[in-house]
């Protein structure tokens, strides 16, 4: 587990535009708070996040809210876990035409609670939720955010990815595939290849 100082800190908030998820580089989030239990991210209303009525997209409230989210689970838990997305829910409340802004904390108590059933199974769900605010104060949008979060160990984490999202039968291995808006089952061999 990294040493959560000043660094560690700097470091979470570069990776917001620098690390490894390219679509986050190029979204131009602006971390402006990272520290132990508490991050601040503004996302710009800028034309890459406004949609065809001039309102900020809706698709860049999942991007800001997930990403703060993942971050305070960093600087909340000094790295110790990767989350990955189970499930969102959205709800907007207001549409707005400025910044959006992210700020979300947690205290040491509520971190301890809410790490309790992932410390002892070394894996496990985490609800989080996430309220948007525009630059002017206003409430608008509510995201409900269930992460995955498992230990960085890549050969662990991939068989997790599995583990939750994925069931197979040994006899025959059934996809489900989008055609044309149609869900189509389809039979992709009995498992004696």
């Amino acid at each position: 587990m990294a040493e959560m100082n000043a660094a560690f800190f700097e470091e979470a908030k570069y990776n917001l535009q620098h690390g490894k998820i390219n679509f986050l580089n190029v979204a131009g989030l602006i971390p402006e708070v990272a520290e132990e239990r508490h991050v601040v991210v503004r996302l710009p209303a800028n034309s890459m996040h406004l949609n065809h009525v001039n309102i900020v997209y809706a698709g860049s409230y999942f991007v800001l809210a997930e990403s703060s989210g993942a971050t305070l689970i960093k600087c909340t838990y000094a790295g110790k876990y990767v989350p990955i997305i189970k499930s969102v829910n959205i709800d907007y409340r207001k549409p707005t035409k400025r910044d959006l802004i992210v700020d979300i904390s947690m205290t040491e108590e509520e971190a301890k609670e809410r790490i309790a059933y992932v410390e002892e199974h070394g894996k496990g769900q985490y609800p989080l939720d996430v309220p948007v605010m525009d630059a002017d104060g206003v409430h608008c949008a509510d995201v409900h955010i269930v992460f995955y979060l498992t230990d960085p160990v890549g050969t662990r984490l991939g068989q997790t990815i599995l583990d939750t999202k994925v069931s197979a039968s040994i006899s025959l291995i059934k996809t489900t595939q989008l055609i044309e808006g149609n869900y189509v089952l389809a039979e992709t061999g009995n498992g004696d290849d």
